[in-house]
């Protein structure tokens, strides 16, 4: 039961997942980050999005805050939800670590399709 509990909390933006509690630092980054890399999915440019880590925090925390670590998918209601698709093939509990040259060659393709 708790661990249902805890989906919900993080689909509503907790500071967990898996088990690992966010960086204090997190909503810091978070804001620099978009300082240098503007808010938009990397792949389709829409504004709707979450920061994702390739290789999760859970997984590795020490990368948590790691600016090679991230980038900006969409995600939500009226999105094309490439953080769950393409970031974690479908399921939170699969990562691609592949998503940076795979949103480069997919945002070629949106750019450029017929």
């Amino acid at each position: 039961m708790n661990s249902v509990w805890s989906k919900i909390i993080y689909w509503f933006g907790g500071d967990r997942f898996g088990g690992v509690p966010r960086s204090s630092s997190w909503g810091s980054f978070k804001k620099n980050y978009e300082k240098t890399h503007p808010k938009e999915c990397a792949i389709c440019g829409n504004k709707k999005v979450s920061l994702h880590h390739i290789i999760p925090f859970s997984q590795d925390k020490s990368r948590e805050l790691d600016v090679n670590n991230v980038i900006w998918l969409c995600d939500g209601w009226g999105t094309l939800q490439h953080h769950r698709g393409m970031g974690h093939y479908g399921s939170f509990l699969s990562w691609n670590p592949d998503i940076i040259s795979e949103a480069k060659l997919m945002k070629f393709k949106f750019e450029n399709r017929l």
